[in-house]
């Protein structure tokens, strides 16, 4: 317990638990991953990003009035499918957050296949939350071994109780600590938060920042240079985007619109794509390699992978 005693640092497990990041946007008004980075909605009407001014960022969900409905789910990463590390089985841990809601919530953890198939859950919290305050709330549990050799992550839900009306709760300074006592909550810089949510997303966005200001690279001008690359043949240019990070898998592609992008070729001449996808054939965990169809080039040109729209954005996911 001395590591609670004295607050050590680097003690959280979760990820954003601050809710600093948000590369995919400020809010979304759907169920799913699309707005603050490694947490899922899901039984919502809407997720946004507000501020408070004795807490800072806080993370606020919109009900849509489902009964016993997962509203906010995060996943650590295991750092073996199988394994439980960061975890040690039987070691006691605690998770902690603030709340403010006028319904009752209640929390649980379980190992899974990232979002897939079932676990079993081996805690649940009783019912906390209702009175429309900000509360702080702690929960102590024992992690038991992991019994399926698939099972990649300890996910942690938070939920809303048996009630079919539409809220607002609002969530801050979510922390998953060793030891059986919580200790003030570890404000990590930005820096090295935008660099952790980093592994498992990616995102760049033309200067009109239609995806905010919550993390994406911006580019400084509408047609900055995305990667660079060649024609590899009369109408597919292949481009590379180096990664900030090592990503934690092959991600997937998300694009504003396959026509908000162009292979910039100097004099001689741009040319927009008509698609564009990830060729894993040239492509690392720090690499992604992207061909693109256009036409009218000559097998080599070189060129640079531009944005041609102000509300352009592209988005690498590689979450659990």
């Amino acid at each position: 317990e001395v590591r609670s005693l004295i607050g050590a640092g680097r003690k959280n497990l979760i990820i954003n638990g601050g809710f600093d990041v948000w590369q995919r946007g400020t809010s979304q008004a759907a169920a799913g991953m699309g707005s603050a980075d490694r947490w899922s909605g899901n039984a919502l009407t809407a997720m946004s990003k507000q501020y408070d001014n004795t807490i800072g960022n806080i993370l606020r969900c919109t009900t849509e009035g489902n009964s016993n409905q997962h509203l906010l789910r995060t996943d650590v990463e295991l750092y073996e499918a199988g394994s439980t590390y960061p975890f040690i089985v039987g070691k006691q841990y605690t998770v902690s957050f603030k709340a403010k809601s006028s319904v009752t919530m209640s929390i649980d953890c379980r190992y899974r296949v990232g979002s897939q198939g079932s676990g079993a859950v081996f805690f649940t919290s009783a019912s906390i939350g209702g009175n429309g305050i900000w509360e702080d709330y702690s929960f102590t549990f024992t992690v038991p071994a992991n019994s399926d050799a698939a099972r990649n992550c300890m996910q942690l839900y938070i939920r809303q109780d048996s009630d079919t009306l539409v809220v607002d709760i609002d969530i801050a300074q979510v922390q998953l600590e060793l030891g059986s006592v919580a200790t003030d909550f570890e404000h990590r810089s930005y820096g090295e938060e935008l660099a952790l949510c980093q592994r498992y997303c990616v995102a760049w966005q033309s200067n009109g920042n239609p995806l905010g200001t919550g993390g994406a690279i911006s580019t400084s001008g509408a047609r900055s240079a995305l990667g660079f690359g060649n024609a590899h043949n009369t109408s597919n240019p292949v481009t590379w985007l180096e990664l900030p990070v090592v990503l934690r898998n092959a991600p997937t592609l998300t694009v504003s619109a396959v026509g908000d992008f162009q292979f910039d070729r100097g004099w001689a001449g741009l040319a927009t794509y008509t698609n564009m996808s990830i060729q894993a054939l040239r492509s690392s965990y720090k690499t992604i390699a992207l061909i693109g169809s256009t036409t009218g080039l000559n097998n080599g040109d070189a060129g640079v992978l531009d944005f041609n729209k102000t509300t352009a954005y592209l988005i690498l996911d590689a979450e659990l």
